[in-house]
């Protein structure tokens, strides 16, 4: 088999996995195209863009899972950022 396929099983056999994490300090299996950053904030938003409520996210739940894109995943500056989910320094309200 080619290791493009061996690769492709080893995924599918941890399908079930991806999200959970099995220890303390452990990463949790990432899908395709998503990285992890971590979130001090949760902003709880409704289908319309409108902000429903706001909260602290403790230290220990902080590793959160975002998606990403080749190019975004491994910058270190340059003009391709992760979508919705970029670091912010301020949100300014109009």
């Amino acid at each position: 088999m080619s290791w493009m396929r061996d690769l492709a099983q080893t995924y599918d056999s941890c399908v079930e996995a991806v999200g959970k994490e099995t220890g303390n300090n452990s990463v949790p299996l990432i899908p395709i195209c998503h990285t992890t950053q971590q979130a001090h904030i949760e902003i709880v938003i409704d289908g319309k863009g409108d902000f429903l409520r706001a909260s602290v996210v403790p230290k220990e739940d902080a590793r959160t899972i975002i998606p990403c894109t080749e190019k975004s995943s491994g910058r270190t500056s340059g003009s391709a950022p992760h979508p919705l989910c970029d670091k912010l320094q301020r949100v300014w309200k109009k």
